[in-house]
């Protein structure tokens, strides 16, 4: 869920001028704490952080941990495994992307990360970049080679269809065959679309 904070904007970032009331002692526990509060008051709920990837890791749980860099400057980020579901390309090092989160500090290790809602590739859509990097992949397993490719019969005696048993389209799929082609067997496979 969306913070109802606005998105970053430096311009509009003020000092803060009242220093927080803090014991003359205080244990690791609590500065940590105290530093998780500040950094939560005093930046935007939302961020879009424009960066490079780097140190990326898939995690057998399925959260990614990588680190954002550009020039000068590097933060750790990790993307929870219910968000990383939704990233329709495949992150890898020396890519530069934008994400979209907020800053939160790690109080066990007292690091600040940045914690990933969304990951988009910067310049290419997410969605070509999918498309290309599955292409690549299938190139190299030869399956484009000319010598794999087979002509399809004339007449087809089997036909496969994937698409909804329940839909218009089937219906509309099943009658076209049965007037171009009535001896083929239709195979139907269902998937929800």
């Amino acid at each position: 869920m969306e913070s109802p904070r606005p998105a970053f904007d430096p311009d509009r970032m003020a000092v803060a001028k009242a220093k927080p009331a803090v014991p003359r002692e205080v244990t690791v526990s609590q500065l940590n704490a105290l530093i998780k509060l500040l950094l939560a008051d005093s930046l935007p709920g939302t961020i879009h952080l424009v960066g490079e990837i780097s140190n990326f890791k898939r995690a057998d749980s399925g959260h990614l941990y990588l680190t954002l860099k550009d020039r000068t400057s590097e933060i750790r980020a990790v993307m929870w495994r219910s968000a990383a579901s939704t990233v329709k390309f495949k992150p890898a090092d020396g890519m530069e992307i934008i994400a979209t989160g907020h800053v939160d500090v790690y109080e066990p290790r007292g690091q600040y990360q940045f914690i990933i809602r969304k990951l988009e590739p910067r310049g290419t859509g997410a969605l070509e970049l999918a498309f290309r990097q599955l292409h690549n992949r299938l190139a190299k397993e030869g399956l484009f080679e000319q010598a794999r490719k087979k002509t399809p019969p004339r007449f087809p005696r089997r036909i496969a269809v994937v698409t909804s048993p329940t839909g218009a389209a089937i219906r509309d799929i099943l009658r076209t065959l049965q007037r171009r082609f009535p001896c083929v067997a239709v195979l139907v496979y269902p998937v929800r679309v």
